[in-house]
């Protein structure tokens, strides 16, 4: 929280499990997922509001298809 404190709004993590811990603490500010996503994580990353860092087409192709669904296209 002293980040938070200090200013910071932006906050990169490496595992699900850490960037929905912070979100649990600090509901805003935007978290990265520098490990990006997986087939199957598409929901906590809506439900916590996680931006994931794409790392790959296989990760791209994930969000395009969750974002289809989501948006009925």
């Amino acid at each position: 929280e002293s980040l938070f404190n200090s200013g910071c709004r932006d906050f990169f993590v490496s595992s699900l499990i850490e960037a929905i811990e912070l979100r649990n603490n600090l509901s805003q500010v935007n978290i990265y997922l520098s490990n990006g996503i997986r087939k199957g994580q598409e929901q906590e990353f809506e439900k916590y509001n996680l931006i994931p860092i794409i790392n790959s087409l296989g990760e791209a192709q994930i969000v395009e298809d969750f974002g289809k669904r989501i948006n009925n296209y």
